[in-house]
């Protein structure tokens, strides 16, 4: 059902607010280690930012230069920006240590936080596939340690494909603990995105999954309501169930 323009600011303001209260992933490696070893994840005990980023993307600008995009979104007005890696784009492997070096000094001189990597890793079915994906998951988890800020790396969110949920679940809650012990090794964090036209296509779906794998800190969701908001599916709903497993 459409909103009134004061209930959508009412909504906006609220989820703003929650959105400061639970920044469960942008704590320290130190805070996530911690959270692991006690078995719980605990939002309250990361240290709250002073204020939301006004992000945007690079994946609308596959073939730009990094720079130029960078540049780019600085000089629109942005103060946040998620770079996407996947081939085609920013990939590590285009990337030498004096370009990370680069870009690092770029983001820090134009102000811009860097919140995310944008993957799109569709787990594989095949072995020697899933090993490759695994050597390229690793690769960007180094590339975010090469940007973190003050001990912060960036989240690396993907989609996970294709299928039915019920097909698919339980191989995707295999491959994501693969995926997930990578992590753990690297003081990385994982955000998979619900899609609408993927297998895993709502908040309740990828909570299962998360929970499956026993809740991780390094392995959260990306709360995007666009992929919601013409299905049965409440605002409302979708923010109070997703919020806790929310990156």
């Amino acid at each position: 059902m459409p909103i009134a323009r004061r209930q959508f600011l009412r909504h906006a303001a609220a989820f703003a607010g929650c959105a400061i209260a639970f920044p469960r992933l942008v704590g320290s490696p130190a805070r996530l280690g911690a959270a692991e070893a006690g078995g719980a994840s605990n939002a309250a005990s990361a240290s709250k930012p002073n204020y939301l980023t006004l992000s945007i993307g690079t994946y609308a600008m596959p073939g730009v230069p990094l720079e130029k995009v960078l540049a780019m979104i600085a000089e629109t007005g942005f103060d946040g920006v998620e770079i996407a890696v996947m081939p085609g784009y920013a990939e590590p492997a285009s990337l030498s240590a004096d370009r990370r070096k680069e870009v690092a000094r770029q983001l820090a001189s134009a102000g811009l936080k860097l919140t995310s990597l944008m993957e799109h890793l569709l787990p594989a079915d095949d072995e020697a596939e899933h090993r490759r994906q695994l050597d390229r998951l690793a690769r960007v988890m180094e590339l975010a340690t090469d940007w973190a800020l003050q001990g912060h790396p960036p989240l690396i969110q993907t989609v996970l494909g294709s299928g039915t949920w019920e097909a698919r679940r339980n191989f995707y809650r295999d491959r994501l603990g693969d995926w997930l012990n990578l992590a753990a090794r690297h003081q990385a964090v994982l955000a998979i995105k619900p899609h609408r036209n993927g297998a895993l296509s709502q908040p309740s779906e990828a909570i299962w999954l998360i929970e499956q794998l026993g809740n991780s800190p390094r392995l959260r969701m990306v709360y995007d309501y666009s992929h919601y908001a013409f299905r049965d599916l409440p605002l409302e709903e979708t923010v109070r169930t997703s919020l806790p497993y929310t990156a």
